[in-house]
């Protein structure tokens, strides 16, 4: 078994001269407070998941396309899910619900008679307001190299 220097040593953790690298592999996806203040640039190891195509030489995943996580609107804005495969998408920016009132016939046998009830009644008021739970909005970036 080798050591956590003999790891950093050989490259199985990264490059020992940027330590990020040791905690975050490549094509991995973290979120950032980007505007807090006093938040330094973003390292050269690591691009916005904005959807632009990765232009890097030196990366691995050079020519691939970014996931839009970040998107400009609450249509295109993304929560990350797990999965055994990474890729996929789903979900819907909105959702509908369908309600109503009716009746049935319920016969009582017993007088030889028969009464409508009334079964359920549901009423929804539709608004525009979110329906997102309470949270904290991040800059999701990936490290390309």
């Amino acid at each position: 078994m080798t050591g956590y220097n003999d790891d950093i040593a050989t490259g199985l953790v990264g490059d020992a001269t940027d330590i990020k690298a040791i905690f975050v592999p490549i094509g991995g996806i973290i979120s950032w407070a980007k505007t807090l203040t006093g938040v330094p640039a973003l390292p050269n190891s690591y691009l916005e998941c904005d959807g632009a195509v990765i232009s890097d030489a030196d990366s691995p995943l050079n020519g691939e396309t970014l996931p839009n996580l970040n998107g400009a609107t609450d249509a295109t804005k993304k929560f990350l899910r797990g999965n055994t495969t990474s890729g996929s998408t789903g979900g819907s920016a909105t959702h509908g619900h369908s309600s109503g009132t009716g009746s049935s016939t319920i016969a009582f046998d017993t007088y030889g008679t028969t009464q409508e009830v009334a079964t359920s009644a549901h009423t929804h008021t539709i608004s525009t307001e979110s329906n997102l739970p309470v949270c904290y909005e991040v800059v999701f970036i990936m490290r390309i190299k």
